[in-house]
């Protein structure tokens, strides 16, 4: 049976490829505004009170990262507050997402969510760094050494904008590939199994009912639109990329990524430091190596190469561990959203620097 890209995923990507155009010039970032919802005005003290445990402790660090929002009055695009606002929407999402584990024990998503926001704290660590060794190397403030901190802070945001860019246009190249999109559009393979009772039957008994097109004529129209939408995502990606506060970064990231075969994403770290190209000898020359560990086994559940992290042997019998224990789950879950604190209290001194004449309320 041959049910090579017939299956969900082309479905998916088929249904998800149309994105709202931009109009305004895509050279000129400082022509476009950033959108901030009013996340501060919910009634987070009235949510607190009503929590317990860890529940309590997410609500309150999301309050903090949704009062860091009300102070942004100037709204103009840079790449260092496009690098801010990312970061900030994966922390309070992470810490989001963190309710839906606890009302469900679910252990097995939190060692997921663990591992991205440890990377995410990496990141945030990474660009902050300059200001901490200030800090540490000064006994007495010298208003030189610490505006040449900031800058190389604020080149760190520049950096990771260009990183992140970078991978969006790996992710865009890929999209465009020929062998993409012949497979996504591809008539073929549907239409055989749709002719087939039994090549039916054994599809829809695995992906559940063959729901796809397969007119060649509406395939290539949409295949078109497709071609046109992601050359226009890649041009503006390119653009961006060009861009004088980025191309220094691209350049090295450019000459780090053709030590690798096929043009492949390189380490955040390495940019800084070119021995830094992992996790792990990021965490090395941290002097916490020993952290490794939480790493790998948030990536064994997301890669699924483990066994013995879910099925649980005892008493000679191997049982799937559906839900986490309890006072397991809530202490993951408030592992995992000290990091989000961790990321949303970095992001607060950065936010004091990118927006310098904006007065940051308390802290809840």
């Amino acid at each position: 049976m041959d049910i090579i890209n017939t299956g969900s995923n082309a479905h998916f990507i088929r249904g998800n490829h149309k994105r709202v155009l931009m109009s305004k010039n895509l050279a000129d970032i400082e022509q476009f505004t950033l959108y901030i919802p009013k996340l501060w005005e919910k009634d987070w003290a009235g949510a607190i009170d009503m929590a317990a445990g860890a529940q309590k402790e997410i609500l309150v660090y999301q309050a903090r990262a949704a009062n860091l929002l009300k102070n942004i009055t100037d709204r103009q695009a840079t790449f260092e507050k496009l690098a801010w606002l990312t970061m900030w929407t994966k922390a309070f999402t992470i810490a989001d997402s963190l309710h839906g584990t606890l009302d469900r024990n679910s252990q097995y998503i939190l060692e997921i969510i663990s591992r991205v926001s440890f990377e995410q704290m990496l990141h945030i660590h990474t660009i902050i760094q300059p200001f901490h060794a200030y800090h540490d190397n000064t006994n007495i403030p010298v208003p030189a050494a610490k505006k040449k901190a900031w800058t190389e802070v604020m080149g760190r945001m520049q950096a990771y904008t260009a990183w992140c860019l970078w991978n969006d246009k790996l992710h865009h190249e890929e999209l465009l590939d020929f062998r993409t999109l012949r497979g996504i559009w591809d008539s073929q393979p549907a239409g055989k199994i749709a002719r087939s009772q039994d090549e039916r039957a054994k599809y829809e008994a695995i992906f559940g009912e063959l729901d796809i097109e397969a007119d060649d004529r509406v395939l290539k129209k949409g295949r078109l639109e497709q071609q046109d939408r992601g050359q226009h995502n890649l041009h503006r990606l390119n653009t961006w990329l060009t861009h004088p506060q980025l191309t220094p970064w691209v350049k090295k990231i450019e000459r780090l990524s053709g030590r690798r075969t096929g043009k492949q994403p390189v380490s955040f770290f390495s940019l800084f430091n070119e021995s830094e190209e992992s996790v792990c000898r990021r965490l090395s020359s941290m002097g916490i190596r020993f952290m490794y560990i939480s790493y790998i086994q948030g990536s064994l559940f997301i890669h699924g190469s483990t066994m013995d992290q879910i099925l649980m042997f005892r008493d000679g019998l191997f049982t799937p561990q559906f839900p986490g224990n309890s006072e397991e789950v809530e202490s993951s879950a408030s592992y995992v959203a000290s990091l989000c604190n961790n990321i949303i209290v970095l992001l607060s001194v950065l936010q004091s620097h990118l927006w310098p004449s904006d007065k940051t309320d308390k802290l809840v």
